[in-house]
């Protein structure tokens, strides 16, 4: 071996060691390869009437696992958000039914619903010093209680086609409306953490909050931001389920915070707070979504949809695991 070769090989080692550190590779590698296993196994795929569906279906998820991972980078969780999703979808349903079908109303209302809860779960987490996950479970009943009461356990009809084109059925240059949705959010709140004081202080403040109040940061306003961001985005999600469904339905979105906390994680965000992004939550929410998507045109049961994700994502999160302490041997 010549010296030139030699330098090559060093060179593409330490180019790939890099890569093997660097999160997102192995998710995006991860990705690439469930796709290609799908594309083998289903004709239908890769259209893009099918990628299309997968945008739309899967934004409400998307847009939770946003507001999920800003919360987990403070060091806590929010398991209300679901239950916050059918209460803003029912109230924002019934102002229509009683404003004479004022979009502006309902979204303000589904709104409201979502901040309200969003900054009730941040002030008792902050100022009542009760642990995030009791607050958020018992806010998670009290939302959803609260949707079944108000709709009185039915369906409450929209019947505002204007609504249901904003919400769910719209295009913009062919472009579904549900998918700009999606995209804007992400921009925003990638954005926010990457570039803006505000999302540098959200970091610091999960990574190690005694350096960061010693720096003068206001800890507990950056957790009641956070968890008030996440109800936000759970309330406008309401509006986006109420425009699908043309419907307020108070049981729907059962499951999704547990959905929202594995595309978080599995993109990255770490329990233990100041480690995450919100394009590594995107990618860990599209492996979720794809794989769902992929078993569903196999033909597989919803049941055993269930256990195949699960297992994959466990699977997949243990690889990751090893790796991180593969990687930490190595240094």
């Amino acid at each position: 071996m010549t010296e030139s070769e030699g330098k090559s090989r060093r060179a593409g080692r330490a180019v790939m060691q890099r890569l093997l550190r660097n999160e997102l590779f192995g998710l995006l590698l991860a990705l690439l390869i469930i796709i290609l296993a799908f594309s083998i196994l289903s004709p239908y795929f890769l259209t893009l009437e099918n990628w299309l569906n997968i945008g739309i279906q899967t934004s409400i998820f998307f847009i939770l696992s946003c507001g999920m991972t800003i919360v987990i980078l403070t060091r806590g969780i929010d398991l209300s958000v679901a239950a916050v999703l059918a209460l803003a979808s029912v109230l924002s349903a019934q102002s229509l039914l009683l404003f004479d079908n004022s979009i502006f109303i309902a979204l303000i209302v589904g709104l409201l619903v979502g901040l309200l809860f969003g900054l009730l779960n941040g002030l008792l987490v902050v100022y009542a010093a009760i642990e995030p996950f009791l607050v958020t479970l018992g806010t998670m009943s009290m939302a959803r209680g609260a949707a079944l009461l108000f709709a009185q356990g039915s369906v409450v009809p929209v019947k505002n086609e204007r609504f249901v084109f904003l919400f769910a059925d719209g295009q913009l240059l062919q472009v579904p409306l549900l998918i700009l949705y999606s995209a804007v959010i992400f921009a925003l709140l990638h954005t926010l953490l990457r570039t803006s004081r505000l999302g540098r202080n959200v970091y610091a403040v999960g990574g190690n909050p005694t350096a960061a109040l010693l720096s003068g940061i206001n800890i507990k306003r950056i957790r009641v931001f956070a968890y008030t961001l996440s109800g936000l985005l759970a309330g406008f999600s309401g509006l986006v389920a109420t425009g699908r469904l043309s419907a307020g339905l108070p049981n729907y979105g059962s499951g999704l915070e547990l959905d929202a906390i594995s595309a978080a994680v599995l993109g990255g965000t770490s329990f233990m707070g100041g480690k995450g992004s919100i394009i590594g939550t995107i990618i860990g929410a599209m492996i979720i979504a794809i794989i769902d998507n992929g078993l569903n045109l196999l033909g597989i049961n919803f049941y055993t949809r269930l256990i195949i994700k699960g297992g994959i994502i466990v699977a997949a999160m243990y690889w990751d695991h090893l790796r991180q302490v593969s990687l930490s041997g190595n240094k």
